[in-house]
């Protein structure tokens, strides 16, 4: 394996893990309000699981729902709502294959769709006009991760080269390579949201071949200062003040992470582990300063959990089963993930 496929296999666990989990029967999606706690978000008719992976700040959420039986598996991206539940996305590229990664104020969904075969490209979906090819960066493959209210987009692609590239996809300038921090055989980039004001975070090879979270801004990519000197570091979210979120890992070979939150110049702050947990990872940030993501607890299960500005952590709850996984907040508030049933 390559130093690119490695940077590749573990930059994308926030969605491969859920799609792993998805493959055990009974993945529910879950929307948490302070007030209503922990909500099953169900599954339409015809389907056995549903992912809950965005959510914007007028409440869209965005994921993928499965269809698994003994004959077939389908993987096809959908949008959930209080009045229609789950919906597959309709004129999509793919009745076998998509997921969607992110949503905002408008119902743009994007994430990832087969095209042709298994060949694997990201998009962008919209109600009036459904799904659109975003394209490569010269390669065979593309997924978008993040947008915000202009409708940019972001994700990662591969190049002619074969080297797996971060990129911004704008409706006027088409898809853009926003590099790497190295050139060569160790060029690796990813990038996992964008701001309102353009702020792309996200994670690159640097030195030693150790994966680096990321800022671009306008164009240039930054190592998230204080974080240069952890093995390795990944970006995930980003606010419109600036504060990031993500996961380190404080030592080599890679095992266990810990969730950090990052601001500028005030650098790292460390977040709390639930009482029994070895590792986490904070997924998403909201304007206040709240955070959501998940622990890893001693007997190897996942917690969905909220931390508060002050770094205070929050166990979410489970849906019956013994995990749980947060993976988006709003600035409202209500947190959106999976977790397991049992029937």
């Amino acid at each position: 394996m390559t130093r690119t496929t490695h940077f590749f296999a573990i930059l994308i666990v926030v969605f491969y893990t859920a799609f792993a989990s998805a493959q055990t029967p009974h993945n529910h999606g879950f929307l948490w309000t302070p007030t209503e706690g922990l909500v099953d978000l169900g599954v339409p008719d015809g389907w056995t699981d549903s992912i809950a992976l965005a959510i914007s700040h007028s409440g869209h959420v965005a994921g993928y729902v499965v269809n698994q039986t003994q004959s077939h598996y389908n993987v096809v991206a959908a949008a959930w709502s209080p009045q229609h539940g789950w919906i597959p996305l309709k004129k999509g590229l793919s009745g076998i294959f998509s997921f969607a990664t992110a949503v905002n104020d408008f119902q743009q969904i994007v994430g990832g769709t087969y095209t042709t075969g298994t060949t694997e490209h990201a998009f962008l979906w919209n109600p009036a006009t459904g799904m659109q090819d975003l394209g490569t960066l010269g390669g065979d493959f593309s997924v978008a991760y993040g947008i915000n209210q202009l409708g940019q987009v972001v994700g990662q692609s591969t190049t002619a080269s074969g080297a797996f590239h971060a990129f911004l996809w704008t409706a006027a300038g088409g898809m853009q390579d926003l590099g790497a921090l190295n050139v060569g055989a160790d060029s690796a980039s990813i990038a996992y949201a964008i701001s309102d004001n353009g702020l792309i975070v996200g994670a690159s090879i640097g030195r030693h071949g150790v994966n680096l979270a990321t800022l671009w801004v306008n164009g240039q990519i930054h190592v998230l200062k204080h974080l240069g000197t952890v093995p390795n570091s990944t970006a995930f979210a980003i606010n419109a003040a600036g504060q990031v979120v993500g996961a380190e890992t404080p030592s080599m070979p890679i095992k266990d992470s810990d969730p950090f939150s990052w601001t500028l110049p005030g650098g790292v702050m460390k977040l709390k582990f639930l009482y029994g947990a070895l590792s986490g990872s904070a997924a998403a940030v909201n304007a206040s300063s709240q955070a959501a993501g998940w622990c890893v607890m001693y007997d190897g299960s996942n917690q969905a959990v909220l931390w508060q500005s002050d770094g205070t952590v929050q166990a979410l709850g489970t849906l019956g089963g013994p995990d749980s996984t947060a993976q988006a907040i709003n600035d409202a508030g209500t947190v959106v993930g999976y977790g397991d049933e049992f029937f």
